[in-house]
């Protein structure tokens, strides 16, 4: 177990990828800020090893209350923030943000560099309480994956950064069987959900895929 007391902040020098963690059953990781450093790591937290094909269905790894910070404070930059490589993992309020604002030079599309908050490659893997904003592109892969709620904030169009052609919110891999995201916030950019009977985004408050008028049509 990895606890954070008052969310310390793990800042990675040289490049390094901040924290590996062995694809063991019941890991818990709980309230850590994940800071990215000045050279660009390629990951800031990476659960598993990536391929494995271990069960931990019995005894599953959870990260809860863990937030991750590309620039704001100091110009950092990471290709991922979470790599979730392992089965049967429980992900729980957990928000990388790529920042959008902050101290002078830390922020602009070519300074906090990152391309992805979140990759999914594990199987049956859950997340509640999930925000990704402003990163680059997006990645979920695997199998049998659920996201409810989340929300996916893309690119954030301000005068302190140019944006560059889009990319997908919430890109689901045509492996990815079944996913389930509900209540799934998408900010300037749509969800690709593979087309097939097992992959679908719902509204809690009609519980259907197909209802209309969205209870929040406009909302975001």
């Amino acid at each position: 177990m990895v606890l954070g007391i008052g969310f310390p902040t793990l800042i990675p020098t040289g490049g390094v990828n901040t924290m590996q963690v062995a694809d063991v059953d019941a890991v818990r990781i709980d309230g850590l800020l994940f800071d990215a450093g000045t050279t660009n790591s390629n990951a800031l937290l990476t659960i598993g090893t990536q391929g494995s094909t271990v069960s931990h269905a019995s005894n599953p790894i959870s990260v809860q209350d863990t937030f991750f910070r590309i620039g704001g404070d100091i110009a950092g930059q990471a290709t991922n923030s979470l790599i979730v490589n392992a089965n049967n993992t429980l992900i729980d309020d957990i928000w990388p943000w790529r920042a959008d604002h902050g101290n002078s030079g830390t922020v602009g599309w070519t300074v906090n560099t990152a391309a992805h908050g979140l990759v999914v490659n594990g199987a049956n893997v859950l997340a509640t309480g999930l925000f990704v904003e402003h990163y680059s592109n997006s990645r979920w892969c695997g199998t049998a994956t659920a996201a409810r709620p989340s929300s996916s904030r893309t690119k954030c169009p301000t005068t302190r950064q140019t944006r560059p052609p889009g990319w997908t919110g919430h890109p689901v891999s045509p492996a990815t069987r079944p996913t389930d995201g509900q209540l799934l916030l998408l900010q300037r950019q749509p969800a690709v959900v593979p087309t097939t009977p097992s992959r679908h985004l719902t509204h809690p408050a009609c519980n259907s895929t197909t209802c209309s008028p969205c209870p929040w049509a406009g909302w975001a």
